[in-house]
């Protein structure tokens, strides 16, 4: 099973600020139900053999083959408007790393 961004309790209430931090909201993510129906669905059903890959996310359930992948959200060969990552939300995502890089490359000077 391959899941995209899904909302639980670590992303909302056990590190305050991670949701925001790494851009994990409500129009983009996924609910922990979501997941659990579709691995439910993929046990239980006789039209996925053993070995089968299927891959949940806001886009859909698409069983993933073994050759020539092609991205989520592709759409004709491009990738698909607003799948892209913001890049506000990368310099959210490595702010506090840069700023400890920021400290430690201030102590060897």
């Amino acid at each position: 099973m391959i899941r995209s961004l899904t909302i639980t309790p670590i992303w909302t209430v056990g590190t305050p600020g991670s949701g925001e931090r790494f851009g994990i909201v409500e129009d983009i993510s996924i609910t922990a139900r979501d997941v659990a129906s579709v691995i439910k669905e993929t046990l239980e059903s006789s039209s996925f053999p053993g070995g089968t890959i299927r891959e949940v996310s806001k886009h859909g359930i698409r069983v993933i083959p073994e050759w020539r992948i092609p991205p989520v959200g592709e759409v004709d060969g491009q990738m698909a408007s607003g799948s892209d990552v913001p890049p506000e939300a990368i310099e959210r995502a490595l702010a506090p790393i840069l700023a400890v890089t920021a400290r430690e490359k201030a102590l060897d000077s």
